[in-house]
C-alpha cells in the first residue's frame, strides 16, 4: 500500500476535481438544437429578422415560412424578455421595434397569444406612457390590437395598430 506524501489541502483539491469532472460526465445532456437560422435565447429558438419587415399579419404569415410550426415570438416571462433584451442590445438589433405574437385583435382588452393562452399583463412586461398618469400599456383602445417589443420604451411591450411597419422575432416550438 503506498501512501501520499501530499498535503491534505492538495489531496482534496483532486478529489473536488475528480468529482467534478464526474459530474460533468454524469449530468444529462440536456442541450437543444435550434433549427438554421433560429438560435436558442434564453429558453427559445427565436429568429430576430432585421431586414424583413411589414404589418403584424404580414410577419406572421413570414414566420410561417420560415420553419415548420414557426409563430411570432411569445414572451412568456420577465426573465426571457430579459433575455431578449440583452441579445437585443448585444447584437446591435436594437434599431427598430419588433411584432411579437400578442394580440386583442377579437376582444378589446383580452390579450391572447395566437394559441389562446393568456399574455402575462402589467408591469415588468408591459411599458408605461410617459402621460400624466404614466399609463400602463396596453390601455382600453380598439386602433392597437398588437404587440411589438417597442424600441422607444427599451424594448417593453407596447400595444400598436397591427398595420404598423416592424420587423418580426420568430419562434419555433422546441
Amino acid at each position: 500500500m503506498e501512501f501520499s506524501t501530499l498535503s491534505p489541502a492538495i489531496e482534496m483539491g483532486k478529489l473536488t476535481l475528480v468529482l467534478a469532472a464526474c459530474a460533468v460526465i454524469l449530468a444529462p445532456s440536456v442541450a437543444l438544437d435550434c433549427p438554421f437560422p433560429f438560435e436558442m435565447i434564453g429558453t427559445q429558438c427565436l429568429l430576430f429578422d432585421t431586414l424583413e419587415s411589414g404589418s403584424y399579419y404580414d410577419m406572421r404569415l413570414y414566420c410561417t415560412r420560415q420553419e415548420a410550426g414557426a409563430t411570432l415570438a411569445k414572451i412568456p416571462s420577465a426573465t426571457q424578455l430579459s433575455e431578449i433584451i440583452a441579445y437585443i442590445l448585444k447584437y446591435g438589433l436594437d434599431h427598430s421595434s419588433y411584432w411579437i405574437d400578442a394580440s386583442d385583435d377579437d376582444v378589446e382588452s383580452y390579450w391572447r397569444w395566437s394559441d389562446g393562452t393568456s399574455v402575462p399583463m402589467g408591469a415588468p412586461l408591459w411599458r408605461y406612457d410617459c402621460d400624466e398618469a404614466l399609463t400602463l400599456r396596453p390601455a382600453y383602445d380598439t386602433t392597437r390590437n398588437c404587440a411589438i417589443l417597442d424600441q422607444e420604451s427599451h424594448y417593453l411591450i407596447a400595444d400598436t395598430s397591427c398595420l404598423d411597419t416592424n420587423n418580426p422575432i420568430c419562434e419555433v416550438p422546441l
